[in-house]
């Protein structure tokens, strides 16, 4: 993908540096092209918007390590694309997920057993959502469990929907590397099954 206007070297320099105007005349250049770019992929809004956002926090948490001689349309085209496959494979395996609950449903008939399965993963998974920090996990029962928009979100916390979307995505981040070790497809079944 051909960017049309690109950000020269001494900006991204700049950025390296932690120069916050410099990241956001990378922002300002970039954010609109790269959701694009994700929407492409994804075929969702939000997700694309929580793409973009990740994208840009990947660059700024690693600005460190840029090098002046990058093409930073094509470095954040690359970030982009990657998130975006990541959650198209999770799409797919959310997918075969589902698949597996509707067999696991028809094969398990006893309603006792289904009930301590269900509160088993209940119990396990609010465990891993209260050890969010207090503004993450606010905006993220908002988002998974009340099904409210992030603006919706961001209007009843008073805050912006970046912000909103900054704290998604945060949440989803950690709870992403808490349940690595877990069985996911117990999570999956907790998350569909409320």
């Amino acid at each position: 993908m051909k960017f049309g206007k690109e950000i020269d070297s001494e900006t991204l320099i700049r950025v390296r540096e932690g120069d916050e105007t410099a990241f956001r005349m990378v922002y300002d250049t970039y954010s609109a092209r790269l959701y694009n770019f994700a929407y492409r992929f994804v075929k969702n809004k939000e997700l694309s918007e929580e793409i973009v956002q990740e994208t840009l926090l990947n660059l700024w948490t690693s600005r460190h390590r840029l090098d002046e001689r990058y093409n930073m349309g094509s470095y954040l085209i690359t970030i982009t694309k990657r998130l975006s496959l990541n959650i198209i494979r999770n799409q797919y395996t959310s997918n075969i997920a589902l698949d597996k609950i509707g067999s696991y449903r028809i094969c398990n008939s006893n309603e006792t057993e289904n009930e301590v399965i269900y509160n088993d993963l209940s119990n396990y998974a609010e465990r891993m959502v209260t050890k969010l920090p207090d503004k993450q996990q606010e905006a993220f029962r908002m988002s998974r469990f009340q099904g409210l928009s992030h603006l919706q979100i961001a209007q009843e916390m008073q805050v912006s929907e970046n912000t909103i979307k900054n704290h998604i995505t945060a949440a989803l981040k950690t709870l992403r590397l808490r349940f690595k070790g877990a069985d996911v497809f117990l999570f999956l079944l907790y998350f569909l099954l409320k």
